[in-house]
């Protein structure tokens, strides 16, 4: 699952002539870029905690689940950046409550600052450990 932040609509062209319009003065447009800035990023930190709630609404109904970095433009393809790529590993009697979940989040329009995206479901490759022995026991298994 990949969670997005919504596309934000386009900044409109800064006019070059508005540092120093009149009335508008050099301290007043130092304080328009400044407050451009605290809503990008209060708007990115409200993405942020919303795709932090989708994820804990999915983590409900799955085994076990991990991140992998989120990917770039280059590979998404979007301008909005992806927060979070996170897959799922759920069991064959929670598939259906995992997926009604999935696709009630993706429509309810109670998250607009971000879009849900899935795909799969994948061979559970995510979850193999290339860093733990195949041999241990389960009290190997349970150490953090």
């Amino acid at each position: 699952m990949k969670v997005h932040a919504a596309e934000a609509s386009p900044e409109p062209a800064a006019d070059p002539g508005a540092r120093t319009a009149p009335g508008g003065g050099g301290r007043a447009y130092l304080s328009r870029v400044s407050a451009r800035r605290r809503d990008r990023r209060g708007a990115h930190e409200k993405a942020l905690a919303e795709a932090e709630a989708v994820d804990a609404e999915l983590r409900r109904y799955a085994v076990a689940a991990t991140r992998h970095r989120p990917q770039g433009e280059r590979l998404t393809g979007r301008r909005a950046p992806q927060l979070l790529n996170i897959a799922y590993l759920v069991d064959d009697a929670r598939r259906a409550d995992f997926t009604e979940a999935l696709a009630r989040i993706a429509a309810d329009g109670r998250r607009p600052a971000v879009r849900v995206e899935a795909s799969g479901p994948w061979i559970p490759y995510s979850f193999a450990r290339w860093d733990e022995d195949p041999q241990a026991g389960p009290e190997r298994e349970a150490r953090p």
